[in-house]
């Protein structure tokens, strides 16, 4: 069989220094010895002569090493205390102890766990119906607190983001719930005829119009709000019916108004003195609707020689 090293001694990396011990060729020796922050006395490892099997472990005994806390190189970000290692001020994170291979260029163990803690950067980002501070579209210190609005033409009770205060991800947004803003569509320009608005009793018809207003309005990508008003119609005069224009005299009822009358007279010889009455109802909006009409009874009591005087 083939003569082969034995395995890695299988010690604490973070206080024996095992750096001469890899990789053991079968009857050879090495030395254990302390790291240079550790206090004990060095030990010997041997790979038996005639290994052939690469899982058979170094005949050894491990050296008794006391270290000290003030071994490691104070890195940025860790603080040693009476009772051990911490992260310092502005780092959070558990700290733990990491032993280098022994075939790295150093045998020092390195500190790790402390993460520096960072302002969330990601900003949040408008939207149309969305706004933010300054500070909230922006840069959010760790722990503190921004606040976003509703953009007008929308309408909603403002919210407060927070980046948690031991933030470490720059790239994070403050933390918090989105107001519920609603679209209140806002008074078109320029305003259409027959529509008024008003803080006090919102939309409403105008004088001259009738009906109930409805508002529709949409977005477009670029948070344009565009503003529908329909239901106001105008009011409209009647017009006047075809009568007997040699019975009736109607010069009173051209263009009578919703809601209002005119005065029907007899053209007869004498006068008659009786008259009759068209109404437009109140709240007419056709344009060709006919008065209702009440025409006096008008009869031709004197009949005039017809001129000429036909023949016979």
């Amino acid at each position: 069989s083939r003569l082969v090293p034995g395995t890695a001694p299988d010690v604490d990396t973070c206080k024996v220094d095992a750096s001469d011990c890899w990789a053991m060729l079968p009857n050879s020796s090495c030395l254990l010895r302390c790291l240079a922050h550790c206090v004990g006395i060095a030990t010997k490892a041997e790979c038996p002569a005639g290994n052939t099997n690469p899982s058979r472990p170094l005949l050894l005994s491990t050296p008794k090493c006391t270290c000290s806390e003030n071994r490691i190189p104070t890195p940025e970000g860790y603080q040693l205390m009476s009772h051990g290692w911490q992260c310092a001020s502005g780092y959070v994170g558990t700290v733990k102890e990491r032993c280098r291979h022994p075939l790295e260029e150093t045998t020092q163990p390195e500190l790790v766990g402390c993460v520096r803690v960072v302002p969330c950067e990601g900003g949040l980002e408008e939207s149309c119906e969305h706004s933010g501070s300054v500070t909230c579209s922006g840069i959010v210190s760790a722990g503190s607190s921004c606040t976003v609005q509703c953009k007008a033409p929308f309408r909603g009770s403002s919210t407060t983001l927070i980046c948690p205060k031991n933030n470490t991800d720059s790239t994070a947004t403050p933390h918090g719930r989105l107001p519920a803003c609603v679209l209140e569509c806002p008074p078109p320009v320029p305003m259409p005829t027959g529509y008024t608005w008003s803080s006090s009793f919102g939309w409403r018809c105008s004088g001259d119009h009738i009906g109930a207003p409805k508002v529709t309005c949409s977005e477009d990508p670029f948070c344009s709000v565009q503003t529908e008003l329909t239901g106001c119609a105008p009011l409209m005069p009647c017009s006047v019916p075809n009568f007997d224009t040699c019975l009736l005299d109607a010069s009173d009822c051209e263009h009578v108004s919703a809601g209002a009358s005119c005065e029907i007279r007899c053209r007869t010889e004498p006068p008659t003195g009786i008259s009759g009455v068209g109404t437009c109802p109140p709240g007419n909006t056709e344009g060709l609707r006919p008065l209702d009409w009440s025409p006096p009874p008008c009869t031709i009591i004197h009949c005039p020689d017809p001129v000429p005087v036909p023949a016979a």
